[in-house]
């Protein structure tokens, strides 16, 4: 039996866009229903740096605090042969690169950068977002909605455990990201340079290389040796990302990429080859610019639908 239910606003995608927006829907008295496919929050190191005016909505949250506990300050760069090397390089830093004006404490209180990355941020957004009664389903997806001139009519499906049901709402805001399933829905299309000819593989792993990223937590280590060039991302004390930009005409395609040969690669660029290593997942990915025609329709918005260029990650010297 398929149940009914009418919320103000049905926001689908629980990342950080999705959690912020049903906090500030809460804080005005709004409520919202909030659903997400993925099972639980994400434990991917992506998204790492918040900007000053991120901090200062979570400020008014009153979240502003323990963000700034969860995090650390922006993320540095380093260069090393392997990452038990003693020697390395360290390049300038990233705060400094950014910087936008010479005084930024006249700008704002907070920080102009601080890393806060999906896998620490995620988790507290929700947290608070429980505490505050936010009702936030995972596990579940919208498989099909409408609209009419009391609003929109959407059905969601538990994944869980089986159920479905149909959701009028006043609005509904697309927070699912740059490959939004609303928007392909909705028929909203995006414009850009479209995909770019640049390749990469993103290897999550679990190992227990807590004493090696020790003081690194926050840093990307870029390996560089002959035949591994790629950076290591840290989520905590036993998991982690290698990230590859590779070539297909020169180092063949994606599914060349196997869990045995990234298990080697990641043992490589650590530089200690009896660490036990699990490969959790491998993605291949490829950056575009792309960006939606327009980011409301009557009944909907949408935010995190911009696919941003992102230049290759390899020039340095």
């Amino acid at each position: 039996m398929v149940s009914h239910e009418r919320v103000p606003v049905l926001i689908v995608g629980a990342g950080g866009a999705g959690l912020s927006l049903s906090l500030l829907l809460r804080q005005q008295g709004i409520a919202s229903l909030l659903v997400e496919r993925r099972s639980d929050v994400s434990w991917f190191p992506r998204a790492r740096n918040l900007n000053f005016r991120t901090l200062e909505v979570f400020r008014g949250l009153g979240l502003e605090a323990q963000v700034i506990a969860a995090g650390n300050h922006v993320s540095r760069m380093f260069r090393k042969e392997t990452l038990v090397s003693p020697e390395q390089e360290e390049f300038p830093a990233v705060d400094e690169a950014t910087r936008i004006v010479d005084h930024p404490e006249i700008l704002t209180p907070e920080p102009v950068a601080w890393y806060c990355p999906q896998s620490r941020l995620e988790p507290l957004l929700l947290a608070a977002a429980s505490e505050r009664g936010v009702d936030v389903r995972y596990n579940t997806e919208v498989v099909s909605l409408t609209q009419d001139e009391q609003g929109v009519v959407a059905t969601i499906h538990d994944h869980k455990n089986g159920s479905s049901s149909v959701i009028r709402a006043d609005y509904l805001a697309a927070c699912d990201g740059a490959h939004s399933r609303i928007r392909d829905a909705l028929g909203i299309k995006a414009e850009g340079l479209g995909v770019l000819d640049e390749h990469y593989i993103f290897v999550y792993f679990r190992a227990d290389w807590g004493e090696l990223v020790r003081g690194y937590e926050a840093d990307a280590i870029l390996i560089d040796q002959p035949g591994l060039r790629g950076f290591f991302l840290i989520t905590d004390s036993d998991r982690g990302m290698l990230l590859l930009q590779y070539g297909p005409s020169q180092e063949g395609s994606a599914q060349g990429y196997t869990a045995e040969r990234c298990h080697d690669l990641v043992l490589k660029g650590i530089g200690k080859p009896d660490l036990a290593v699990e490969i959790v997942d491998i993605a291949h990915w490829q950056p575009a610019q792309l960006v939606a025609e327009h980011f409301q329709r009557v009944g909907f918005c949408w935010s995190a639908m911009r696919r941003t260029l992102c230049r290759p990650n390899w020039a340095w010297a």
